[in-house]
């Protein structure tokens, strides 16, 4: 029963070490792919909000370099009429010579006046194509900014200004504008793709015409904005509808996407005194990847060497168990050793008890021979059975005629008979103490008793039994 209670309890001390072991691996490795893919979402929501302030900086800063840049067109605008004198105003080829000159300075395409009916007069002649042009001369009261030919790859930035009727051999002057090709214009803004390919500057019409016939850094092949973004799949609840909305408006913001499964994050700001939108476009699933490469290889690392862990792990678990199943079989021979043992221990104690009882049986009987030989020698002799017990008594003559007797008639040799002399206070107590004697075969008792016993002639009288068996 026990050594099937310990084979049991070892059989549950493997079973919980080799499911701990089990549980510890699955910990390890399941914390590992939890913590990586916990550490790689992480990652995705810092490049995120990295790359919505990053764009948001940019955007801004290029922002303020187009509208300087445009500005400062303005400013040499102004710069070059206040230099104007009446000589340059004296005949056409003074004009046309002061205009070319203007043109060859700030590298324009034209530095044009126009006049009270729409006549458009440059340093090569006169144009009558006013309607090309996108700003109302009657109207003009200040500084407008439009682009001409918008839907050609040829764009021009028309920047114009009212004048305060400067007169001409005639025609009034009332407006003058400046024609800047557009990569001119947009010279030094750098409006061009990073070194990496994950960033995109660009400028936009409000409608969505790409002002540098680029469009989504050069991933889509429509003319406009809003064609493409109507085939991308909007995330972070943006949509087409909302970007269309903010361009007419002129409202800055920003708007997440997946254009042919590249994920974009697109910050717009329009461009201070234009109906421009100038865009910052960051190629975040490139970064994304760049950096799920190095969590990738730290996972894998992590992994790798979590299985390292979980293997040593399984080793240790094995050497335990089979230390302890070696234990098991140890303890499991000592056990058998030990009950072979115990048996043989048995059977010598039985044996040994049985020689005991036979040289006490033997002994018993040594005794009882000596008993009887001692107790024939006396004045009396007995008779005992096989359990020791007195069942007749024999008397000398010598004793009954102590007595007071003198005949077997008057002094029977059965106990029964004799015992009925005894005094009755005396009887059973003399009986015991005699039997108790007889039984003692160590020989170490005394019978030492003092009774009464009814004479013949004397009535009861004392006598005083004094005896060992030897």
């Amino acid at each position: 029963m026990n050594e099937t209670k310990q084979t049991a309890q070892k059989n549950n001390t493997v079973l919980f070490a080799v499911i701990g072991g089990v549980v510890i691996a699955f910990v390890l490795i399941f914390g590992t792919l939890w913590m990586g893919q916990s550490a790689s979402r992480s990652t995705e929501e810092a490049v995120h909000s990295v790359s919505d302030f990053y764009l948001q900086e940019l955007a801004g800063r290029r922002e303020q370099v187009v509208a300087t840049n445009l500005n400062n067109n303005i400013k040499n605008m102004y710069t070059a009429l206040e230099i104007m004198d009446e000589t340059d105003l004296s005949d056409i080829v003074h004009l046309q010579s002061w205009q070319a000159r203007m043109k060859r300075l700030y590298e324009l395409e034209k530095f044009a006046f126009v006049d009270t009916h729409g006549l458009i007069h440059t340093s090569r002649g006169t144009q009558n194509n006013i309607d090309a042009y996108h700003f109302d001369y009657k109207t003009i009261s200040g500084p407008e900014i439009s682009i001409k030919d918008l839907e050609s790859e040829d764009k021009k930035v028309v920047i114009a200004i009212p004048l305060k009727d400067i007169s001409f051999k005639g025609p009034t002057f009332v407006a003058c504008f400046m024609e800047i090709d557009m990569d001119v214009l947009l010279e030094g803004v750098s409006i061009q793709t990073d070194v990496n390919a994950t960033t995109f500057c660009n400028l936009y019409y409000e409608d969505g015409t790409s002002l540098t016939g680029v469009v989504l850094g050069g991933l889509s092949s429509d003319r406009g904005l809003m064609g493409a973004l109507s085939q991308a799949e909007f995330t972070n609840g943006g949509s087409l509808e909302q970007i269309q909305e903010d361009f007419r408006q002129g409202r800055q913001g920003v708007i997440s996407f997946i254009y042919n499964g590249t994920s974009e994050n697109m910050y717009y700001v329009p461009v201070s005194g234009t109906n421009w939108m100038l865009t910052y476009l960051i190629r975040e699933s490139m970064i994304g990847d760049q950096i799920n490469t190095i969590s990738h290889g730290i996972i894998t690392r992590s992994l790798i060497q979590t299985l390292i862990t979980a293997a040593v792990l399984a080793a240790v678990f094995a050497v335990i168990i089979s230390q302890n199943r070696r234990t098991g079989r140890l303890l499991l021979e000592k056990e058998t050793a030990d009950a072979e043992n115990r048996v043989k221990q048995e059977e010598m104690r039985e044996r040994l008890k049985l020689q005991d009882q036979l040289l006490e049986q033997e002994r018993q009987n040594d005794t009882m021979r000596t008993l009887h030989d001692m107790l024939r020698s006396g004045p009396w002799y007995m008779d005992f059975d096989e359990q020791g017990s007195m069942v007749s008594v024999t008397w000398t003559d010598t004793f009954r005629k102590m007595v007071g007797y003198h005949s077997v008639e008057d002094f029977p040799d059965r106990l029964e008979s004799w015992s009925e002399l005894l005094h009755p206070d005396d009887r059973e107590q003399v009986l015991k103490e005699f039997n108790e004697t007889i039984r003692d075969y160590s020989g170490k008792k005394v019978y030492d008793v003092a009774y009464r016993l009814k004479t013949r002639d004397r009535g009861w009288r004392w006598f005083h039994a004094v005896g060992q068996p030897t």
